[in-house]
């Protein structure tokens, strides 16, 4: 459900990555969001925010208590679950988890000496204009039929899904 209404809110993902890195994961169970990305490439590749979803069982609760959140950012912490990546194909996506799970673990770290120091808001917006130049900020739908209408949107959704599949296998390493 989580994939799919990916798929449906934002017409630029076409790769959705759900996995349970353990730093980041740690951070979800602990109710914590990473919020604004404590380096400056973070916030070029995911934006200014990675907000932690409220926890809902799985299934349709779940996808509502996601889908005002994946409209404007690449990456979430769902509560007491995991992380949830999206991308242009799966290698960004991929890209885009491992850079929430290094970000983790420099946020885990820095708590140890005193905690992880905020970016400037100045300079959080020149690097927000980097990103947008660079074609990477969300682009969210904007009929709303294509939302509402879960049976044309989950066949486009399961094509794009079957298409993210078929290049995973690229991903795991060679015997």
């Amino acid at each position: 459900n989580l994939h799919l209404e990916a798929y449906r809110r934002r017409e630029d993902v076409q790769a959705v990555l759900h996995a349970h890195p353990p730093y980041a994961t740690a951070l979800a169970c602990a109710g914590r969001a990473l919020g604004r990305p404590v380096i400056a490439e973070a916030i070029v590749s995911l934006g200014d925010d990675v907000p932690l979803v409220p926890y809902s069982p799985p299934g349709a609760k779940a996808a509502e208590a996601f889908a005002p959140h994946i409209e404007r950012v690449d990456a979430v912490l769902l509560q007491n679950h995991g992380v949830l990546t999206v991308g242009a194909d799966i290698m960004q996506a991929f890209l885009r988890m491992e850079l929430v799970e290094h970000l983790a673990r420099i946020v885990t770290l820095a708590e140890s000496v005193g905690g992880a120091r905020a970016i400037p808001d100045a300079d959080v917006a020149a690097l927000l204009a980097a990103r947008a130049k660079a074609g990477l900020t969300p682009k969210p739908r904007r009929d709303a039929a294509s939302v509402t209408t879960p049976a044309s949107a989950s066949a486009a959704a399961r094509a794009r899904a079957a298409n993210a599949l078929a290049w995973a296998p690229g991903l795991r390493p060679k015997p």
